[in-house]
């Protein structure tokens, strides 16, 4: 027998939440509701409403960390986008990984590793649209497939693709197996303009290469891989040539994250890239969407791992290896109880 999404136990016992109904109590908590108040005003009932409908739909995001749903709801609520993953703007999807926790056994401290669920928040190339047009620095802004009729050439130095129309070509037959790649352009109001063309292979080997949810069968990779497509690129050629206002930066950083404590704002501190194996349960973890930032951080954890010398100072301790202070202070210690409590 259930009540209001609880379950009972075998026995007959007292009833158990369920994963949704636990998520629906914390999302009518006070503190939960007056965060998103703080942010939304009067649309945040009907925002957490959509992110329990969400978790509602999607049974395995239901068995995520219900943290990381709330984390994720925080970071779409303070962009002011839906997660509807059916307007294509933004979205909350699960994602698996291992994490690395130090528990004690026969009185002696050891790390194991487990595999865990965990809610990420990704945005869909419409959210990055819309982001660029709040600017009011965007006369034009598109991203469209490239057919294999219909493509002629690429110049990898200016960037400028040029295809041509191909009347009752693979476009309008809508034959989706013959896109050969994606192009993304914008156009400012003072007149620059930028192309940017990735062909399948490159977006591809992108996706298997920076995305650790790229093979789920549950991740966007699979489930709609053209909006993603779409995405890679638009995104790539706005966060290094567009209007980077600190909305626009906020979404870069935040973009495919996992983030364990929505009681922070999102900065840098608070979005940490790591391997594509594991991270540390105390830390926030991100997928590395972009290879230079990537890059830039292993180059630091090298750096720090070295001895100092005279002729060369030890670098700064990359901020990949600090653990985040934000769970130390009241506001997320009385989130952190309210947890505790509701699983209680």
């Amino acid at each position: 027998m259930k009540t209001d999404g609880s379950d009972q136990n075998e026995k007959g016992g007292a009833l158990e939440r369920s994963p949704v109904q636990s998520l629906k109590d914390l999302i009518n908590s006070d503190y939960v509701k007056n965060r998103f108040m703080e942010v939304m005003g009067e649309k945040a009932p009907s925002f957490l409403a959509s992110v329990l409908n969400a978790t509602q739909k999607n049974p395995e995001l239901s068995k995520c960390d219900q943290k990381s749903i709330l984390s994720s709801a925080m970071v779409a609520a303070t962009l002011d986008l839906p997660i509807d993953s059916n307007l294509g703007f933004a979205a909350i999807v699960p994602y698996n990984t291992k994490i690395k926790k130090k528990v004690m056994k026969d009185g002696k401290e050891v790390t194991e590793e487990t595999w865990v669920s965990l809610a990420q928040f990704q945005i869909m190339y419409k959210g990055f649209i819309q982001l660029a047009l709040r600017t009011g620095q965007y006369k034009t802004i598109n991203v469209t497939p490239v057919y294999e009729d219909e493509f002629e050439s690429y110049d990898i130095i200016t960037g400028e693709v040029k295809i041509h129309p191909v009347a009752n070509g693979y476009r309008e037959r809508e034959n989706l197996d013959k896109i050969i790649g994606y192009a993304a352009y914008f156009r400012l109001l003072n007149g620059f303009e930028r192309i940017e063309y990735w062909s399948m292979s490159r977006l591809q080997a992108h996706g298997k290469r920076f995305s650790k949810s790229f093979k789920n069968p549950n991740s966007l990779w699979q489930k709609d891989p053209h909006s993603m497509y779409a995405k890679t690129p638009l995104k790539n050629l706005i966060s290094k040539w567009g209007i980077l206002s600190v909305t626009m930066q906020t979404a870069n950083m935040a973009d495919q994250a996992v983030i364990r404590d929505f009681s922070k704002p999102i900065d840098y501190e608070n979005v940490q890239y790591v391997d594509a194996v594991s991270y540390n349960a105390d830390d926030n973890i991100s997928d590395a969407e972009d290879f230079e930032e990537t890059v830039e951080q292993e180059a630091e954890t090298k750096t720090e791992s070295k001895e100092p010398t005279p002729e060369k100072p030890a670098s700064k301790p990359a901020a990949t290896t600090e653990k985040n202070p934000a769970f130390q202070d009241d506001e997320a210690a009385r989130l952190e109880d309210l947890f505790e409590r509701e699983k209680a």
